[in-house]
């Protein structure tokens, strides 16, 4: 650091998807030129690849029981309490607990759920079941392109908008 000549340097040893996670700030592009190693990365792409292979109805329970996990530590209650039939709003959650539950899902699963589909009428089974739906998809996409990608992003939206209607009808 000292050979560096720069007239201020830091050194930092920190969790960065902890931070992230905790100060949204972080995901600013300003950070991005951040050389950061992540460990829980490679666990995360790990666990995704895992999810694609296992057969739809364990991947839907996987993600579930990582659902009421999350939900439970959000709301501060034991997770036995967490029914997966109950739908989400009547937990509570409001948009910023929805947030929190987004990070939590990208962190350990690789998955990136939309806020409407997470403060929506919609049951934590319903929402595991269409989180593998999303993975399904992006295996078969496998595409960089960033167009492509906002175009998958407003499908899950408005599939989602379809989900809540359609439980709402039911």
């Amino acid at each position: 650091l000292l050979a560096s000549g720069l007239p201020v340097v830091g050194l930092a040893n920190a969790a960065w998807g902890e931070l992230r996670a905790r100060m949204p700030g972080l995901a600013d592009p300003f950070w991005s030129e951040m050389p950061v190693h992540e460990a829980g990365s490679l666990e995360t792409g790990s666990l995704r690849t895992q999810l694609t292979e296992l057969p739809p109805e364990e991947a839907t329970a996987h993600i579930q029981a990582v659902l009421v996990e999350e939900i439970a530590r959000i709301l501060q209650q034991p997770a036995a309490t967490i029914s997966p039939d109950q739908p989400i709003q009547e937990f509570g959650v409001d948009s910023l607990m929805a947030v929190e539950l987004q990070t939590a899902i990208e962190q350990r699963l690789g998955l990136q759920p939309s806020i409407a589909i997470l403060t929506g009428a919609g049951t934590l089974r319903a929402i595991a079941a269409r989180l593998v739906q999303s993975l399904d998809r992006d295996a078969g996409a496998a595409t960089p392109d960033p167009i492509a990608d906002a175009i998958l992003r407003h499908e899950s939206a408005a599939d989602a908008l379809l989900l809540e209607t359609q439980e709402a009808s039911s």
